[in-house]
């Protein structure tokens, strides 16, 4: 079993009493505990060895401080109020601490969406409103895409991130390369992404269970580790294999071999397995993967929809 320790900042008690009872509930593979800022110093928190560290604090430092741990964290932001994140903007050495707590934690609770818009116009930061549970799944089975900048690569990929989430089941990091800051607010309110970064500065270090260098990512190699990567600029061609597929397909090229089947594959099984009490090939398999087909192309049709909302904001 996982041990959990839940990092309780001043006046945060109360809170954190609550985040206690719903983490054992959402998360019933780990053991939880409490402990008080103050009370433990550094040293006796990591002789517990933590697996999993829930920061209900509104104090970023608290954060900071633990990171040397190198437990994955969760920060529970839902006490942090947009006029408290306005005072540590409006000072230089503040504004680098909370920055620095943005890095340090892998995924984010309940933050108010005011705070996170100011989080992204101040960083470039794009967290998703998520509750206790899918942060704690993002952090159990952390999975890291790389997305090439541009707006194509952005729209075409739009289906593809969503589908990993799904199969893994829980939200999953976006990395933008190289920095493409409006594409941050593109994605920054999509369910199934923990956070969006603008380039490598705020993953550095990290240690994620899956990686995916999606087929526009670039051919830096990524400045973090993971038990298992899937390099799908290297094995196929955007520009090659573009020549023959939708680009939306052109995304999935590989992810078989991470995830399983692909979503026209299942897609279409699916439906002509309601039409026709089975899973027959032939012309009808033909017909059902056309019209996933066109049901990515919807999809993608829907973010263009949200591209263009976000340009006239």
């Amino acid at each position: 079993m996982r041990k959990g320790v839940i990092l309780v900042g001043k006046g945060c008690e109360a809170r954190a009493l609550d985040r206690a009872a719903e983490a054992r509930r959402v998360d019933t593979g780990s053991e939880w505990r409490l402990a008080r800022v103050g009370d433990l110093t550094l040293a006796e928190l990591a002789s517990q060895a933590p697996d999993v560290i829930l920061a209900v604090t509104d104090d970023p430092r608290d954060v900071v401080d633990v990171y040397g741990l190198r437990a994955k964290t969760a920060w529970d932001l839902s006490g942090l109020s947009a006029d408290r994140v306005a005072v540590l903007l409006g000072t230089a050495s503040d504004a680098a601490v909370l920055k620095q707590a943005i890095a340090c934690a892998q995924a984010y609770v309940e933050v108010d969406r005011a705070v996170a818009d100011q989080i992204e116009d101040a960083f470039f930061v794009g967290l998703s409103v998520q509750a206790l549970g899918p942060a704690l799944r993002a952090l159990a089975n952390q999975t890291v895409v790389i997305l090439g900048a541009g707006l194509g690569n952005m729209v075409y990929g739009a289906s593809m991130l969503r589908w990993i989430s799904e199969r893994i089941g829980a939200p999953v990091d976006l990395i933008i390369h190289d920095r493409f800051d409006f594409g941050v607010s593109l994605f920054a309110n999509a369910p199934w992404l923990n956070a969006v970064y603008p380039g490598y500065e705020f993953a550095v270090g990290r240690h994620y269970a899956q990686v995916v260098n999606s087929i526009t990512a670039g051919a830096l190699r990524p400045p973090f580790s993971a038990d298992r990567s899937f390099s799908l600029n290297r094995d196929y061609s955007y520009n090659e294999e573009g020549r023959f597929i939708h680009e939306t397909r052109v995304n999935f090229l590989g992810l078989t071999d991470a995830f399983g089947a692909g979503p026209i594959l299942d897609v279409a099984n699916e439906r002509v397995g309601r039409r026709l009490g089975d899973r027959r090939s032939g012309a009808e398999g033909v017909g059902q993967t056309q019209e996933v087909d066109a049901r990515l192309v919807d999809e993608t049709a829907l973010f263009v929809v949200a591209v263009v909302a976000v340009q006239r904001e």
